[in-house]
């Protein structure tokens, strides 16, 4: 029942209260803690006077003191240890060398407001994290250990050596033998914490742990002892004893201890196998040399040897916040951050800013010792120009080294990964990629078996085109059915006992996957979302699980290899486009050849046809009609064909650029006039009627005068084609805002508005019913959108389907004087 107890959420919250409680009275404590107005030192055995804060008359530094209220002490701790008994602004008598009579003086406070301020952070720093920890991993022995060891630290930075005397009940003491006991059992849990990580006889763990634990007891004891010899009975030898044994063997045992500490980590790392166990590891390590190694060098070492730190104390325990920080890691997610790039980039800037020191030491001697008369500054001006100017090609050289001396296999690692994601991205075909993975993969992590699946879209089947020792999937394709996937497969798909735990994955089949020799898959999707590939992967060969950082590199190539397939493929689709192109222009030119041909040995022959006819229509006789009505269908049949060939020509024209215009000024109403006496017999084959609404005025536009007329006879050409048998079109030439329009106006089908932006496009034909059945080239209205704009005029359309068109055409106005 106990037992229980003692395991239970409970206990641990009861204990994390207390401690809160304990660390809130030990700042109050510290809060009251006494010291002398002037700062004192040891210096050749002698107690003197080192700072002084306050005047004193006829008191200089370095003044020897020979006693406080009668009693003689030999170094400053032996000061405080009894001025802890003392309360603020409460008299002492000083008696210094050489002086007759003794100076009262009234103690000040030992720290200062900042002091106070950083013990409490970082006391309740070591707390919050012991907390987090048991919260985040209550089932790790490592993290039990840890809850204890940092609530330990805590205790000991907030109840540090201060103030016994404040409480009536005689708390103050009890602060003290708490504070004894925290300081020398911390060290031991986090020699036992480290011990976790090693997997050796746990025997001869229990046996050291056992000796650690009982002599830091035989500790506590010892100095409990002496202190209360020292505080109770004022104890000149008792004081003595608590200083010497503190500084000897105490400090000595907690050196011991962390150095211990370390040693464990560092053979842990050595003897472990895996690289999770590894990481952990090196967190720990990073804590271990930042907190208390910084602190036995900063604070310990230079107290035991020359009686004075090198640090303040409130600067030196600032160390110690990295290890709740790099322990934390090391047990809840030892891969939040990566630590060889931490310890990597933290020795590269050390080295520079030692190299910096350096430089603006060697800069100041040379320039002091060459140069007289130099401003002090130049030296740091110097110093800062090559800084600035080394600082980068430095810094990568030092990197470079670090690296490589430092980081061999992790820098190895490095240069086989960038050099095969440089592959991936300069693969020229899917094949060779598929290829390049599945070889430099099985490299990186090798494994029993991988495969490269490809997925084809129009089938939407799944074919292996690259493996190793996969051959029993070799030539076989599965269907790939997307649509009953449980997932959008933004994530690998793994089985889970076979990857660490806390990596984002989606659960396998176990059954599907271990029939086919899979453990994990990775989909190659693309930015856009879409399934290019799968890489399949099986055991690995060492037989650990995928780690994150295995699941990391994969999904590097997966997202690199998506974008190269999305690279080859647009390349591919550029290159047949590209092909295509040529193909379709190589085409069209062939085409506009062979059309271009035609036309002209069409034309020719139908220019001798028509010169002919007219030579026979004035032969005959005009009184017989019968005679002239078949060369009169000839005739206008031929001049039908003559503007089709025309038609044609001028489109070859556009399409090759080679269409050209003579502009002059013209009169409009002459170019209208020839165009419907030449389609008269058009509109007479429909039994229509032209009409032309002519105001007898003349009216002038700049241009060139067949084109003019190819244009409005191409207009009046679709409106009688376009119109019923027996209907009437109107002719009108209007004149507006300096503008000349000829105007054309039928009874035709019309257009639907939605088709009007499209026919002046070449080839476009309409696509009502009606119209369709209209025979056409498609050409007219593109060849007058060409003229007009040749001509910087316009075309207006209105048209309702059913009752007709009206085109406008548009030209500015040439006044004739």
């Amino acid at each position: 029942m106990v037992k229980g107890f003692l395991q239970s959420s409970t206990f641990y919250w009861l204990l994390d209260i207390f401690v809160i409680l304990f660390c809130a009275a030990g700042i109050y404590s510290v809060y009251l803690k006494a010291n002398l107005p002037f700062n004192i030192a040891t210096k050749n055995s002698n107690l003197v006077v080192d700072k002084i804060s306050t005047k004193f008359d006829n008191l200089s530094k370095d003044q020897i003191i020979n006693s406080i209220d009668g009693i003689s002490f030999s170094n400053w701790e032996e000061v405080e240890l009894y001025l802890d008994g003392k309360q603020i602004s409460e008299k002492v008598k000083v008696k210094f060398e050489n002086k007759t009579k003794q100076i009262e003086t009234r103690l000040a406070r030992y720290y200062s407001l900042f002091d106070i301020m950083i013990i409490g952070i970082v006391g309740l720093f070591f707390i919050f994290f012991a907390i987090l920890v048991q919260t985040k991993a209550p089932h790790k022995n490592s993290a039990k250990l840890f809850h204890f060891a940092s609530l330990g630290l805590g205790m000991v930075i907030t109840m540090t050596a201060a103030n016994y005397s404040f409480s009536s009940f005689g708390y103050g003491y009890i602060n003290r033998i708490l504070w004894l006991a925290a300081y020398s059992v911390t060290p031991v849990l986090f020699i036992h914490f480290a011990l976790t990580f090693l997997k050796e006889n746990k025997t001869k763990k229990n046996w050291l742990l056992g000796i650690l634990y009982a002599a830091s007891l035989i500790n506590v004891f010892i100095l409990s002892y002496f202190f209360f010899d020292a505080s109770l009975n004022s104890n000149q030898n008792g004081i003595r004893n608590y200083v010497l044994f503190y500084d000897t063997f105490f400090r000595v045992f907690q050196i011991t201890c962390i150095i211990t500490a370390i040693g464990v980590c560092i053979y842990a790392y050595k003897r472990a196998t895996a690289l999770e166990e590894r990481k952990r590891l090196q967190w720990l390590l990073l804590g271990f040399f930042i907190g208390p190694f910084s602190f036995v060098i900063l604070w310990i070492l230079p107290i035991l040897l020359t009686g004075q730190s090198l640090l303040p104390e409130s600067l030196a325990i600032i160390f110690l916040v990295a290890i709740p920080i790099t322990f934390s890691i090391a047990i809840v997610k030892y891969h939040l951050m990566d630590i060889h790039l931490l310890v990597r980039r933290s020795l590269v800037y050390s080295i520079i800013l030692v190299a910096i020191i350096l430089t603006y030491i060697g800069l100041s001697s040379i320039v002091t010792l060459f140069v007289s008369d130099v401003n002090p500054a130049f030296p740091s001006v110097l110093t800062a120009i090559v800084v600035v100017l080394a600082l980068q090609p430095v810094k990568n050289a030092v990197q470079k080294f670090v690296d490589k001396k430092f980081f061999r296999v992790e820098y190895d690692f490095r240069v086989e990964q960038q050099n095969f994601l440089d592959d991936i991205k300069s693969s020229l075909d899917i094949q060779s990629l598929a290829e390049k993975i599945v070889a430099q993969t099985s490299q990186l992590i090798p494994v029993d078996n991988i495969g490269f699946f490809i997925l084809s879209k129009p089938d939407n089947k799944i074919k292996m085109i690259a493996n190793r020792g996969w051959d029993k999937l070799k030539g076989r394709s599965l269907r790939f059915e997307e649509e009953k996937l449980k997932t959008d497969l933004s994530i690998p798909v793994a089985i889970v006992e076979q990857v660490e735990p806390g990596v984002n994955i989606e659960a396998a089949d176990v059954e599907v996957f271990k029939k086919w020799g899979m453990v994990l898959v990775f989909p190659v999707k693309s930015p856009t979302g879409i399934i290019h590939a799968f890489i399949a992967l099986g055991t690995k060969l060492s037989g650990v699980r995928y780690l994150k950082d295995d699941i990391d590199l994969l999904r590097m190539v997966s997202t690199a290899t998506a974008i190269a397939i999305d690279r080859i493929k647009m390349q591919e689709d550029l290159l047949r486009e590209k092909l295509e192109a040529e193909r379709l222009e190589e085409l069209n030119k062939m085409k506009s050849f062979f059309v271009s041909t035609i036309t002209h040995e069409l034309k020719n022959p139908l220019t001798a046809i028509k010169l002919h006819v007219d030579l026979a229509q004035m032969k005959l006789d005009k009184s017989s009609k019968k005679s002239l009505d078949p060369l009169k269908f000839i005739d206008g049949e031929s001049d039908k064909l003559k503007r089709l060939i025309e038609n044609i020509l001028d489109a070859g024209k556009i399409e090759t650029g080679m269409k050209y215009y003579k502009l002059k000024t013209i009169e409009l109403n002459e170019i209208v006039c020839n165009v419907l006496k030449e389609m008269q017999y058009q509109a007479k084959l429909k039994k229509q009627s032209i009409y032309f609404s002519n105001n007898e005025l003349k009216f002038y536009v700049n241009g060139d005068s067949d084109a003019v007329e190819r244009a409005v006879l191409n207009i009046i050409t679709n409106a009688i084609k376009y119109s019923d048998e027996q209907t009437a079109i109107n002719v009108s030439i209007i004149n507006q805002n300096d503008s000349v329009g000829a105007r054309v106006c039928d009874k035709g089908k019309g257009i639907d508005k939605d088709q009007l932006a499209k026919i002046f496009k070449p080839y476009y034909r309409s696509e009502n019913k009606s119209a369709l059945k209209v025979e056409g080239t498609g050409l007219g209205l593109a060849i007058v959108k060409h003229i007009m704009d040749a001509h910087n005029g316009k075309i207006e359309v209105e048209s309702e389907v059913g009752k007709g068109s009206t085109f406008t055409l548009w030209f500015p106005e040439v006044k004739n004087e």
